[in-house]
């Protein structure tokens, strides 16, 4: 499963897993319907590149039934080694399996095929290269890939460092009036109050943390709220009087029902 930080929102997405919809995929600013549904494509057919494990661990043979070519196994790796010119016990290694075959007469028996063992990157190079329908979806698959790090590359330094400021601030300020212990307990209370949930239960029904699963628009909401609570605790204000304060600002409310899938009907 490939997981991808977002840059924009902040936050990690499995952008190829089987909870994320057509819609908020496209609400992310992640792309297009047109590019979800040949995400689609990719992962039904071809995700086992992304799901393998680093080393030789890709089987040649799996590639090549995955990419529809119509050229015998033996001819077409041939043709891939020839072009590419990988190095054997580093991008791939020699591998045999013996497969069970049925007679003419019903008896069975067996016969002894040669398949490579690819790493993960030798894999994907292959597959860039075919030129079938299947090898098309890969293409658009990896540009796409590239247009989402170019485009939502500026934003993750932008919205870390405004968290990691205010992470600091919050820290100081406790600890002048003598409350270093006191920075989850704010936290926690920060976010029960804004979006109704605690950071554990976040993560309970998100697996994330809220500021990384949160669109740009509420994490933006929640910074402002962070900014809000960090200014009344420097201005000398007791806990409870800031909690109270807080609760009564709806316009720094973010509304948790949407990552929680109470609204997702369309998943793959």
């Amino acid at each position: 499963m490939q997981h991808r930080k977002h840059a924009q929102t902040g936050k990690t997405l499995t952008v190829l897993s089987r909870n994320i919809t057509k819609r908020r995929f496209v609400q992310e600013g992640l792309g297009t319907a047109a590019d979800w549904d040949n995400l689609r494509k990719y992962r039904c057919k071809l995700a086992f590149m992304d799901d393998a494990q680093d080393g030789c661990t890709v089987s040649a043979r799996e590639l090549h039934k995955a990419l529809d070519s119509k050229r015998k196994f033996t001819d077409w790796i041939a043709y891939r080694f020839d072009q590419l010119k990988p190095v054997e016990g580093s991008d791939y290694l020699n591998h045999k399996f013996v497969k069970q075959i049925r007679k003419k007469a019903g008896s069975t028996g067996s016969i002894t095929l040669d398949d490579y063992l690819l790493t993960p990157e030798l894999s994907k190079h292959i597959a860039m290269m075919e030129g079938t329908d299947a090898g098309m979806v890969v293409r658009s698959y990896f540009i796409w890939c590239e247009r989402v790090a170019r485009k939502f590359q500026p934003y993750n330094l932008i919205r870390a460092g405004r968290f990691t400021e205010l992470d600091k601030e919050l820290k100081h300020e406790l600890a002048k009036r003598g409350f270093t212990g006191k920075t989850e307990l704010v936290h926690r209370e920060l976010c029960q109050i804004v979006t109704g949930l605690t950071p554990a239960e976040w993560e309970q029904h998100t697996g994330q943390r809220p500021r990384d699963e949160m669109s740009l628009t509420d994490q933006a909401r929640y910074q402002d709220a962070y900014a809000f609570v960090v200014n009344l605790i420097r201005a000398g204000l007791k806990w409870s009087v800031v909690k109270s304060l807080l609760s009564q600002n709806k316009k720094l409310r973010v509304d948790s029902g949407p990552y929680l899938g109470l609204a997702l009907a369309d998943e793959f």
